[in-house]
């Protein structure tokens, strides 16, 4: 599993994880600096990615890969 982390967590975590959760990306290097939630999510969605955010409106989402499933 992937992970994407928010814009509200370090930038250093794809880096410090990259053992445990290869392809791990953060939303600023990944072009969304600034990005609304919706468009966060879409992006994780078609990359395969988790979102990892402190926001908790993420939490009432379904997860991306179950929208790929539908």
């Amino acid at each position: 599993m992937s992970l994407l982390f928010d814009q509200n967590l370090s930038r250093r975590l794809p880096a410090l994880l990259a053992t445990e959760f290869p392809g791990c990306q953060q939303v600023v290097p990944a072009g969304l600096s600034g990005a609304d939630d919706l468009t966060v999510w879409a992006y994780a969605a078609v990359n395969g990615l988790a979102v990892v955010s402190k926001d908790s409106d993420f939490a009432t989402w379904p997860s991306p890969s179950a929208r790929r499933r539908r």
